[in-house]
């Protein structure tokens, strides 16, 4: 018996590789699931799972867990994935974001925000060091659903777009240092990105961010952002993924 968990983004690579493996090795049963990588890697370290899945390497903390049961390991990377900021193909307000912009909608300053234009004046305090802003906002819902904390998928997007600014928020003293390695905390979270994907394209004024994968393969339901982190928009595909 194989036991397979971790993340979301992972999981359907996983799915497949086991199946493949199945059919080639007789008695073999195997399972797979995508809570996240954090809930992931606690079951691992608890000597639950077989392999854990994640999108981000093992953190101290997660490491030590390990160690303390005894739990050795081995990190190989299969993928590299990218991540998509999304709205709904029927905002036709959004169409590049910038760092800036991100932060201003989406970082821990931005708590009680229930629309868009809510983050004009934080925006234009923000400036565009971190690329252009799009302020002002549409006046409209800021309805955000994206991965939650157990996710690597939430620890990379803050690591990727929020980090930066952060870190000049925070040396400005409009921050803590705890509000420098979060979000907003005030917005639907999910592990399941069927339901980030459903939730995005329920909304005309949603906003959220996804594996790559999950976004592209529902590009029908949801839009695709460009985003700029200070050398102007990049649209997300595989090309400017495999880039780097």
């Amino acid at each position: 018996e194989i036991v397979i968990s971790g993340s979301s983004t992972v999981e359907p690579i996983s799915s497949l590789v086991a199946e493949d493996f199945a059919a080639q090795n007789s008695g073999v049963d195997y399972s797979v699931d995508g809570p996240g990588t954090g809930d992931g890697f606690a079951l691992f370290c608890d000597g639950q799972t077989d392999i854990s899945d994640a999108s981000r390497p093992i953190n101290e903390d997660e490491a030590a867990a390990c160690e303390e049961s005894g739990i050795n390991y081995v990190e190989l990377k299969v993928a590299i994935d990218g991540l998509s900021v999304i709205t709904s193909p029927n905002n036709a307000d959004a169409t590049c974001l910038s760092f800036g912009d991100l932060y201003a909608l989406l970082g821990p300053e931005s708590e009680g925000f229930e629309n868009w234009s809510d983050a004009d004046e934080l925006a234009q305090e923000i400036g565009g060091d971190f690329g252009e802003i799009h302020a002002p906002y549409p006046d409209a819902p800021l309805d955000v659903t994206a991965p939650g904390e157990e996710s690597g998928t939430y620890d990379s997007f803050i690591e990727i777009a929020l980090a930066d600014v952060a870190e000049a928020r925070l040396e400005a003293g409009a921050i803590s240092e705890d509000q420098a390695e979060t979000t907003r905390p005030d917005y639907q979270g999910s592990g399941d990105d069927n339901v980030i994907i459903e939730n995005i394209g329920g909304s005309d004024s949603s906003l959220g961010w996804v594996g790559f994968a999950f976004a592209s393969q529902n590009a029908d339901t949801v839009k695709l952002l460009e985003v700029d982190g200070g050398d102007g928009c990049v649209a997300p595909d595989p090309e400017t993924i495999a880039s780097g």
